[in-house]
């Protein structure tokens, strides 16, 4: 039964209980699209509409380009080789994709020029000027664009922000002004986003015995500290202003990949043992949500831009969206009859009426 509103759905169970659902929170996982192949790559564009899913066929980079509500292709765009990137991006007025190092126009789907950098990308940011912020693992001498910052209209290169260092994951804080980025070496820069002054400069000693990789940043809300996801599943907070690395919990999995949440409360992780995403709360630091639905290992995922779904894709070639919000069960009171076979709402919503 839903209420007057229609905002709550009502079920009465056999042992006289009743429980109100959210049907807003109650949304299951759904088949976005199918793919010719799987996806390695998810982004979301800023205004929740389009969906670009990369894969590779016949050697050759392909992007598709999907509508969110219907899954409905509304083109494939071609490359003319297999891009070397683990980053994709729209910007923000979503008129272009950065796929590693091509820029592609969305309306055509034609890749319009080529940046001159390395060519393995390992991630691509925007901050709140419209740059590109794009990092990549290798630097080209004497080029040197570890970190480059790159104006999204005319596409001339603005910054170079860390030459000569290999960067693996990079995170910007809410309003994009801070730059956090960690290089294979352990070493963690923050640095002003606009500036490219540095902040600070920390290097961390990894475990000799299984140095583990950072695969996952983000910032705190209030931009204080940086939470990170290590390859071997530790979860930690490092200080902005100390660089103090506090180990938070361990997901007790080995991490290929993983996303923090938009506010930065949750990391969805996938599970390769059971095929399903696996969603931790970073204050009480506790799983939350197991989500199952695929029949193949999770490649990639993302969040939307408002941070109220999740899109992944996996080896079974399909792409899914997940809402964000795992609880709906609102509140559950006990009837005084048992079982519960029907239910009825007064005109105002302020009377329930049970039967047996």
């Amino acid at each position: 039964l839903f209420s007057p509103d229609g905002a709550e759905l009502l079920s009465g169970a056999p042992d006289g209980s009743l429980h109100w659902l959210d049907i807003h929170k109650a949304t299951t996982s759904g088949v976005l699209a199918t793919l010719p192949e799987e996806a390695s790559l998810i982004s979301c564009g800023a205004d929740g509409n389009l969906i670009a899913a990369m894969y590779s066929a016949d050697r050759k980079t392909r992007v598709a380009l999907l509508e969110v509500g219907s899954g409905r292709l509304i083109r494939t765009i071609q490359l003319n080789e297999d891009v070397n990137t683990d980053a994709m991006i729209f910007t923000t007025d979503g008129k272009q994709l950065i796929v590693g190092k091509h820029i592609v126009d969305v309306a055509s789907g034609q890749s319009t020029r080529e940046l001159p950098i390395a060519d393995h990308i390992t991630s691509i940011l925007i901050n709140n000027s419209n740059e590109a912020i794009i990092s990549t693992d290798e630097y080209l001498s004497p080029v040197e664009l570890a970190v480059s910052v790159w104006d999204t209209t005319t596409w001339e290169l603005r910054r170079d922000l860390l030459p000569h260092r290999s960067v693996v994951v990079t995170a910007l804080n809410r309003d994009g002004t801070r730059l956090a980025a960690m290089t294979d070496k352990h070493e963690l820069f923050l640095i002003d986003a606009h500036t490219g002054q540095q902040f600070s400069h920390f290097r961390f000693e990894p475990d000799a015995a299984s140095p583990s990789k950072v695969k996952a940043m983000a910032f705190t809300d209030d931009g204080n500290a940086i939470y990170e996801i290590t390859e071997d599943g530790l979860v930690s907070s490092v200080s902005w202003s100390s660089g103090k690395r506090d180990s938070l919990f361990s997901v007790e999995e080995s991490v290929l990949s993983a996303r923090f949440s938009v506010d930065a409360t949750e990391v969805v992780i996938p599970t390769y043992a059971t095929r399903e995403l696996t969603v931790w709360d970073l204050k009480s630091k506790k799983k939350i949500a197991d989500l199952a639905g695929h029949d193949g290992s999770t490649e990639t995922l993302v969040f939307s831009a408002d941070g109220r779904r999740i899109f992944s894709g996996a080896t079974d070639k399909t792409i899914r969206s997940w809402p964000t919000t795992i609880e709906s069960q609102l509140r559950s009171i006990q009837s005084s009859v048992a079982p519960v076979r029907s239910v009825e709402f007064s005109l105002d919503g302020r009377w329930l009426a049970t039967s047996g």
